[in-house]
């Protein structure tokens, strides 16, 4: 027996083909369950999953609707930041690299800096940030005592012709 595959939106028909076409024509893709068969003797109509002797490849399970599904409540409150990492660990970071930016740099802009990076970390419960803001606040007083010292050598060196 001979069919033709009815295109349900052109109502055009392509065949006729024998069963073992239409198989073929299953395999790659372009016959499904619900497409229309037109028997070529009869005229009747038919879906392609009616049809004795046609294999159609096995019809994948819709997939879900993503908003059906939602995410249970969590008794812990939930933490910014990469997984694995601890919380204000990138605060301690920018600490850590405004101490050494001062250390080398310009100690008055980049040490408070440190300070107030290394406290917004504590403040987020990563006590790592103590040892960045200790560091920084000596330098810092270090830094403001070699500067009294130096304008005191001047103001000396200017008195003394």
């Amino acid at each position: 027996m001979s069919y033709f595959v009815v295109d349900p939106k052109s109502g055009q028909k392509y065949g006729p083909a024998e069963l073992s076409v239409l198989n073929s024509w299953a395999a790659q893709g372009r016959i499904h369950q619900d497409t229309i068969i037109e028997d070529t003797v009869t005229g009747s109509h038919q879906r392609a999953c009616e049809l004795y002797g046609l294999h159609l490849p096995p019809v994948p399970p819709p997939s879900p609707q993503f908003s059906q599904f939602r995410e249970p409540p969590s008794p812990y409150p939930r933490q910014s930041g990469t997984p694995g990492q601890s919380p204000g660990q990138a605060d301690v970071t920018n600490a850590w690299i405004y101490f050494a930016l001062g250390f080398a740099v310009c100690s008055i802009i980049f040490l408070p800096l440190s300070i107030i990076s290394a406290n917004k970390a504590i403040a987020q419960g990563n006590t790592s940030a103590n040892v960045a803001k200790i560091l920084s606040i000596v330098l810092l007083i270090l830094n403001l005592l070699a500067v009294v010292a130096f304008v005191g050598f001047i103001a000396l060196a200017a008195s003394n012709p």
